[in-house]
């Protein structure tokens, strides 16, 4: 037999020996689709693993669903003056903002899924701030100053979103799929009651 024909034969023999070999084949995870509403609002939706890590990519040991906003807070500011016009006149103009930070407002969840017994086993933990008008700006001198014929010149207090509450709740939902249960969620320092449903998405 030549010799090109007997590597041929050989190389074929290898192809079919390796085919027959049994494969590791890694099945992709289940997903939880998890819904969050409020009344007829949507609150959250997000997709976790049901092995516990992101349904997206990246490699976290939990899901996160944002939403929020930044909202400016006065931290400095010029304290009242008065200035002198185009016109002559003398203008008392109250205190100003001059520098600003930016503090973060609204909802975030962090959920981590897992398969027991066929059930869903949601860990979650929802975290809320929210915003409170007060004022930022109290002593002397910051509402008020002397005018040039003795009176005293009054000025309105600003006020801004210069408080927050923040409201943590923690909880552990053993759920059958695509059923609904009713959790009492803290927000802005009261109890509000969120539906929560889970369903499976197999890959």
């Amino acid at each position: 037999m030549k010799l090109p024909l007997l590597l041929s034969l050989l190389c074929v023999v290898t192809a079919s020996v390796w085919a027959d070999q049994p494969r590791n084949v890694v099945k992709p995870p289940t997903i939880v689709k998890v819904s969050i509403m409020s009344g007829k609002t949507n609150v959250a939706g997000f997709e976790v693993r049901a092995d516990g890590l992101k349904a997206t990519t990246g490699c976290s040991t939990c899901a996160t669903f944002s939403a929020q906003r930044d909202r400016l807070v006065p931290t400095g500011w010029d304290l009242p003056m008065k200035v002198r016009g185009s016109d002559g006149q003398v203008h008392y103009v109250p205190a100003t903002p001059s520098f600003f930070d930016r503090r973060p407002l609204g909802l975030t969840v962090n959920a981590v899924a897992t398969l027991k017994n066929g059930l869903i086993v949601l860990d979650c933990e929802i975290t809320q701030s929210e915003g409170r008008n007060l004022a930022t700006l109290y002593g002397e001198g910051v509402d008020r100053m002397d005018a040039e014929d003795g009176r005293v010149v009054k000025f309105r207090k600003l006020k801004g979103d210069a408080g927050t509450v923040t409201s943590v709740t923690s909880f552990q939902l053993y759920a059958r799929p695509g059923k609904t249960y009713t959790i009492p969620v803290l927000f802005g320092g009261k109890t509000v009651n969120w539906r929560v449903t889970c369903t499976l998405v197999e890959p």
